[in-house]
């Protein structure tokens, strides 16, 4: 695995593990697929329309790698909810402003923000409404939100008019 590599993923989870301890995989992948959609990173995945929204399978061996090599530490979440990621030293003190410059890392820290607390279903839910818009070319709350339904029926309509809101907050805090 070369630098480059690490990178992203490293900037993902120390970013949001300054926001919250309860990161997993999930939010590394909806982060990324935001990231390097939004050219807040240099583009490196592949998505594709999965369980829980846009899913990189090349993106989860890097990640199976950095934990085999002990660069991320998966932990048992307390309460139940699946592994939480976390780096560990030295990769946890690294600051992103260091690893991406300055203009990225300001607006990756507004992406963390916006992200890392979310739970899984409506990470699925925002990600999916990005998803949507750029493959179908949609960008109309109804039309958004029909096509996340057609794609993902078990979230209401509720819940994916919640997402695209986030998600279009989350667009002006990043600032694309």
């Amino acid at each position: 695995m070369k630098t480059g590599e690490l990178t992203d993923i490293v900037v993902s989870l120390r970013l949001m593990n300054s926001v919250s301890p309860r990161v997993g995989r999930t939010h590394i992948h909806k982060f990324l697929y935001l990231a390097e959609g939004w050219r807040l990173l240099q583009p490196r995945h592949e998505f594709e329309l999965y369980l829980h929204g846009p899913y990189s399978r090349e993106l989860d061996s890097e990640i199976a790698a950095l934990q085999g090599v002990g660069v991320i530490l998966a932990e048992a979440d307390p309460a139940g909810y699946g592994a939480r990621h976390s780096l560990q030293e030295p990769y946890s003190s690294l600051e992103a402003i260091d690893l991406v410059g300055e203009d990225a890392a300001r607006g990756l820290r507004a992406l963390a923000q916006g992200m890392a607390t979310k739970t899984v279903r409506s990470l699925e839910a925002i990600a999916t409404a990005e998803y949507v818009r750029r493959t179908f070319g949609v960008s109309e709350l109804p039309q958004v939100r029909d096509a996340v339904i057609n794609l993902k029926p078990h979230l209401s309509k509720e819940e994916v008019e919640r997402a695209i809101l986030e998600l279009d907050a989350l667009r002006r805090d990043v600032g694309v």
